[in-house]
């Protein structure tokens, strides 16, 4: 019985050394993957306040003008 759990045991942990290099890359992935859609957003947000400044401006010229 305790050889049985011995082997058992070692089993366990072959296998978890096994799968430590592909929760690692999940990590990584999972990471880079939440990195690229902060940059995304923050590069959307400058593209939409320069849409907002240059409606703003047009508006502006617009009361100007008129």
């Amino acid at each position: 019985m305790q050889s049985k759990l011995k082997h058992l045991l070692w089993l366990c942990a072959i296998l978890s050394l096994m799968l430590i290099p592909f929760f690692s890359s999940l990590m990584a992935n999972i990471i880079h993957f939440a990195q690229y859609r902060r940059e995304h957003a923050f590069l959307t947000g400058i593209f939409i306040s320069k849409v907002r400044v240059k409606m703003l401006e047009k508006r502006i010229i617009h009361v100007l003008y008129s």
